[in-house]
């Protein structure tokens, strides 16, 4: 099976996606913009958890099927951008603890 890819940005990339002086990049930002996912009380109950849970600074593994909802891409002279949208529809989320966290650790690691 594949490797997971790690989505840290390094710093040649978090200067290049602000578009500002070195002075003025936000070395705090460790990943790009969309990556993270925000989970209510509904979305927890339909994955069978609760906020107790989850222990801030622990890991979970997510599996999910996601709808590709919009591709943009850009042309200019001198390069080209491309963006992808992705819906989330359905998915699991397992924490260190579950049984089955165990199993997709062994197969992808944390993605170090």
């Amino acid at each position: 099976m594949k490797q997971l890819a790690s989505m840290e940005l390094t710093k040649a990339e978090r200067k290049h996606e602000s578009g500002l002086a070195p002075a003025a990049v936000d070395e705090k930002r460790q990943f790009p913009w969309g990556l993270s996912v925000n989970l209510d009380k509904t979305a927890l109950k339909k994955l069978g958890r609760t906020v107790g849970d989850f222990t801030a600074g622990g890991y979970v593994f997510l599996l999910c099927k996601a709808k590709v909802s919009r591709i943009n891409i850009e042309e200019a002279e001198s390069s080209s951008e491309g963006r992808v949208a992705l819906q989330i529809e359905a998915m699991d989320l397992q924490t260190e603890d579950d049984k089955a966290a165990a199993a997709l650790q062994k197969v992808y690691g944390h993605g170090d």
